[in-house]
C-alpha cells in the first residue's frame, strides 16, 4: 500500500511540474527505453576537448584514475544499471573501464577508446570529424564523493597514459537535462560542439545536429540496441 501512495504521489508531481505531455512523455520512456531500436529517442550535447586544455588542470585528489581487466571491469554488473552485457558491448569495441577506488570502495568510473576511433554517439550517429579521435563514455561517480573533483582526476590520470606530445581530442555526450555533468566537464576543458536530436523507428534513424555554424540532418538504418553493438 505504502508503495502504491509513493508511486501515486511521484505521478503526481510529475503531472503537476511537466503537464500531460511531459508525464506521456516519461511514461513512454519506460516502454522505449534509450538504445530502444523499435522505437526511441533522444537528445545529446557533445562536447569536445583538446589534450592541450587538459594539461592546465590541476588534480584536487591523491586518488589516481586507472584502467582496469576486462575481467575486473565485468565485475562493475548492477552499478549504475550498467548490464554484463552492455560491458561485454564496451569491451568488444575496444574500450577501456578507468576507474578510482578509494581503499576497496568504488569512487568512479569511465569508459574511454583504447585508440582513436571514428566517434559514434550512443545514439549511433558518427560525429562528422575529419580525423580519428578518443571518445568518453559513461562516467559514473559515487554519490559520497560527487563534488570532490574526480572528473577532473580521471581526465588528467588519462592524459598523462598518453605515451606522445602531440594534441588529442576527446569527445563525449551528455544529456541537457544532466545540468551538473554540464558545467563540470565545462569546467574541466569541454566546450560545447553541438546539439543532437535523434528519432528511431524500425531501426530507421534520423539525426538532427546543430552547431553554431550549420544544421545537418543525416539518416541512418541502424537496427541494433547500440549499447549491446559489438
Amino acid at each position: 500500500m505504502f508503495i502504491l501512495k509513493k508511486k501515486i504521489t511521484t505521478v503526481l508531481n510529475i503531472l503537476s511540474d511537466k503537464g500531460i505531455l511531459g508525464l506521456s512523455s516519461l511514461l513512454l520512456k519506460k516502454v522505449f527505453p534509450a538504445g530502444n531500436w523499435l522505437l526511441s529517442w533522444d537528445k545529446r550535447v557533445i562536447l569536445e576537448c583538446s589534450t592541450d586544455s587538459l594539461s592546465q588542470l590541476l588534480p584536487s585528489s591523491t586518488l589516481n584514475a586507472k584502467p582496469i581487466t576486462a575481467d575486473d571491469a565485468r565485475l562493475l554488473e548492477g552499478i549504475n544499471d550498467q548490464s554484463l552485457k552492455s560491458i561485454n558491448a564496451a569491451i568488444n569495441r575496444q574500450e577501456v573501464c578507468w576507474v578510482i577506488e578509494d581503499q576497496g570502495v568504488l569512487v568512479s568510473y569511465v569508459w574511454i577508446s583504447k585508440e582513436k576511433i571514428k566517434v559514434c554517439s550512443d545514439t549511433a550517429f558518427i560525429l562528422p570529424a575529419d580525423n580519428l579521435n578518443y571518445w568518453w563514455r559513461d562516467i559514473y561517480i559515487n554519490p559520497d564523493y560527487r563534488g570532490t573533483g574526480k572528473i577532473t582526476q580521471h581526465l588528467t590520470s588519462w592524459l598523462h597514459s598518453l605515451n606522445t606530445s602531440e594534441t588529442h581530442n576527446l569527445f563525449c555526450e551528455i544529456s541537457p537535462d544532466n545540468i551538473p555533468s554540464l558545467i563540470s566537464h565545462q569546467r574541466n576543458g569541454f566546450v560545447i560542439k553541438g546539439q543532437l536530436k535523434m528519432f528511431c523507428l524500425l531501426g530507421f534513424r534520423t539525426f538532427h545536429y546543430t552547431t553554431p555554424e550549420s544544421t545537418r540532418i543525416n539518416y541512418r538504418f541502424y537496427p541494433k540496441n547500440i549499447y549491446y553493438a559489438l
